[in-house]
């Protein structure tokens, strides 16, 4: 992973973020050609968002994950073994739970999938 934008904050100088939006290129380590089994892996790949807005780490639980694939097979083999874009945005954290939306993006710009987390955080 290659974080551009919102890194968590354990692992920043910063001292606040006020944002709640990552951007990150993502691979996995051992090359292989994508398929649906990776994009999913990559789709479930950053950091929990609790973590970009706040500097302590707290116990975190995935509740639900759904996942849209904007692509055919016969598409995804034509991707090189390159770099996805993610995007993350968290939008609400309130009472123990926040969200999490995803897209990954092809590096020639495709959107492959898109999923929406929700997530339970301890206070």
């Amino acid at each position: 992973m290659r974080i551009i934008q919102g890194t968590p904050l354990a692992f920043s100088k910063e001292k606040t973020s006020d944002t709640s939006i990552t951007q990150q290129w993502i691979k996995d380590k051992v090359e292989r050609p994508l398929d649906f089994l990776s994009l999913t892996a990559i789709s479930d790949a950053f950091f929990p968002h609790i973590y970009v807005r706040r500097r302590e780490l707290v116990p975190i639980g995935t509740v639900s994950m759904t996942l849209y694939y904007h692509i055919i097979m016969s598409s995804l083999t034509s991707i090189n073994i390159e770099p996805i874009l993610g995007k993350i945005h968290g939008q609400q954290f309130y009472n123990g739970y926040f969200d999490q939306t995803v897209e990954l993006w092809s590096n020639d710009g495709k959107l492959l999938v898109t999923s929406m987390l929700l997530v339970y955080y301890k206070e």
